[in-house]
């Protein structure tokens, strides 16, 4: 059964948990208490502690889960795996159906020095050359502190 089956399944059969109309299924809880997961058009939502509503994570909108940087990449993804077992879900498909990619490329264009180096940090070998072209720049902005442009023109692979 693909991912998506699995948690339509979950979510039809009256698994999860519903917030401001949105039916989702949480996976990952952070520091804050906000609770990541995904409804049932494979959507990742942010869901803050309080009583505001779910929110969907949009092409354009990834900077709601900019916390997920705070954590060790590694953890993060075991989190994922952890959650996945839980659920009888392919945790590789989860972890890969999280948009980390995406989520790097909205911080690194923030030139924010701590969210940058997070969000630098956060990449995988198999992913830099996906977001080259915002490591050029960012190794070149002269805004952001040395060590940060020094990590990013490290991790700036050939074309």
């Amino acid at each position: 059964m693909t991912l998506a089956a699995r948690v339509r399944e979950i979510l039809e059969g009256g698994g999860g948990e519903e917030r401001g109309g949105v039916r989702f299924l949480p996976l990952v809880t952070l520091e804050s208490e906000t609770r990541y997961g995904l409804d049932a058009a494979m959507t990742w939502v942010a869901v803050p502690p309080d009583e505001r509503p779910a929110l969907p994570g949009a092409p354009g909108s990834e900077h709601i889960f900019a916390e997920a940087l705070e954590w060790k990449r590694d953890d993060f993804d075991a989190a994922l795996e952890k959650a996945a077992g839980r659920h009888g879900l392919d945790g590789d498909a989860l972890v890969l159906s999280f948009p980390a990619l995406a989520l790097v490329k909205t911080v690194l264009g923030t030139r924010s020095p701590y969210l940058t180096r997070l969000a630098l940090l956060w990449l995988r070998p198999t992913e830099l050359r996906d977001v080259r072209t915002e490591l050029v720049r960012v190794a070149a902005d002269a805004g952001l502190p040395t060590p940060v442009k020094e990590l990013a023109g490290r991790l700036v692979v050939p074309e």
